[in-house]
């Protein structure tokens, strides 16, 4: 069997990639005028934030979890079609659900998923307003010390853990 922590970097890479190709196209297709910008990458942020407070599973029953580890991958197209269903076309309008978006969201779904099943469950950091941009964070586009919005959080090994990948911000411009 793999090693935790080699699961935990797996599903870090994989994390990774979804930023380097299905977030980056999901932008892409979003509106292109500078003035949408800001709301776009908010928007894709909260597609991924959202698939963490709507699955999110307070119990920790260790048999519970087991058993979802082991069940997880059949979970995955049901929660995905209700967040599609429920969620994203409350976010945006369906006629704007490009297969890049789609694909985004379900992948979104696929990893928070995981990242939840975890025992103890991976977990995001979101850097809040106005905070100072430190280790853990890198600039999105240009440079300041001075987070406006996020555009990608931290990922943690569990609650208060380390970091297994930097969180991305948009900083106020200096």
């Amino acid at each position: 069997t793999m090693d935790p922590m080699d699961v935990l970097r797996n599903l870090a890479d994989r994390f990774t990639m979804l930023y380097e190709t299905e977030w980056k196209a999901a932008l892409g297709d979003l509106s292109q005028e500078p003035e949408h910008k800001d709301g776009n990458i908010k928007l894709l942020a909260d597609i991924l934030e959202l698939n963490v407070s709507v699955n999110v599973q307070k119990d920790t029953s260790k048999s519970l979890r087991q058993y979802r580890q082991d069940t997880a991958m059949l979970s995955v197209p049901a929660i995905q079609m209700m967040f599609t269903r429920k969620h994203l076309k409350k976010m945006l309008d369906p006629e704007r659900h490009t297969e890049n978006i789609l694909s985004y969201a379900s992948k979104c779904v696929e990893l928070t998923w995981q990242f939840n099943i975890q025992s103890p469950p991976m977990c995001f950091l979101w850097a809040r307003p106005a905070q100072k941009i430190t280790g853990h964070l890198t600039v999105y586009e240009k440079l300041g010390e001075l987070v406006r919005y996020n555009v990608w959080p931290t990922l943690l090994t569990h609650q208060g853990g380390s970091v297994l990948c930097k969180g991305i911000v948009q900083p106020h411009w200096t």
